[in-house]
């Protein structure tokens, strides 16, 4: 019978454990910087709608979406070039730009109507 990798027990786990949690605390860390992030452009959001309330424009701009998801597609193009790999999925991104967009719409709307 063949062994799967699940099956499969190293006798001394702990060099494994000691780097699988270096490299989680890496990930942990990145994701600490991205709430960030996401917290500075919600941030820029709302002043773009209290921008946009002032001046009576429209929540929604059709061309600086797309605008921001032409830049997405260049800038994963061009990191994966540096790369030399495909490892950044352009379709992920777009899911979370799409979602990001998604959310600053909404707290436009919510700026709007206050």
């Amino acid at each position: 019978m063949v062994e799967s990798f699940s099956e499969k027990k190293p006798k001394d786990t702990s060099e494994f454990d000691a780097r699988l949690s270096l490299l989680r605390r890496e990930l942990d860390e990145i994701t600490t910087k991205l709430i960030e992030l996401i917290k500075q452009r919600m941030l820029i959001i709302e002043k773009i709608a209290t921008l946009k309330k002032e001046f009576n424009m429209p929540v929604e701009d059709s061309s600086r979406e797309a605008e921001i998801m032409d830049r997405i597609e260049r800038l994963v193009e061009q990191e994966n070039r540096k790369l030399g790999t495909s490892l950044i999925d352009y379709k992920t991104v777009q899911k979370i730009m799409e979602l990001l967009i998604s959310d600053a719409k909404r707290l436009m709307h919510k700026v709007r109507s206050e």
